[in-house]
């Protein structure tokens, strides 16, 4: 049994969407990965990996992506619990 590496299965993932934003561009949609759980906790870890173990304390997102799940999942691959989002939730607006 043939097993395709991470990078493989995101690409295999991703939905093309032609002449996008202008023609000839081919923008990668990246929804399919977010739709796909274990797919995207795979990719997640797979992003903090190099980070573990680093003394990471704090996660800064600063676009709206960050707060699609990502958060949360940063956090566990990371083992913190500080992030814009916890400090902001703690500020009265």
């Amino acid at each position: 049994m043939i097993t395709r590496s991470l990078a493989d299965r995101v690409r295999a993932s991703l939905r093309v969407i032609a002449d996008y934003p202008k023609p000839g561009i081919q923008f990668q949609d990246i929804t399919p990965v977010l739709a796909d759980g274990p797919l995207f906790q795979e990719v997640v870890a797979a992003m903090a990996a190099p980070f573990a173990g680093a003394g990471v304390t704090h996660v800064l997102g600063i676009e709206a992506r960050y707060s699609l799940g990502l958060r949360g999942i940063t956090e566990q691959n990371l083992d913190i619990r500080n992030s814009l989002w916890g400090i902001l939730a703690e500020i009265p607006f």
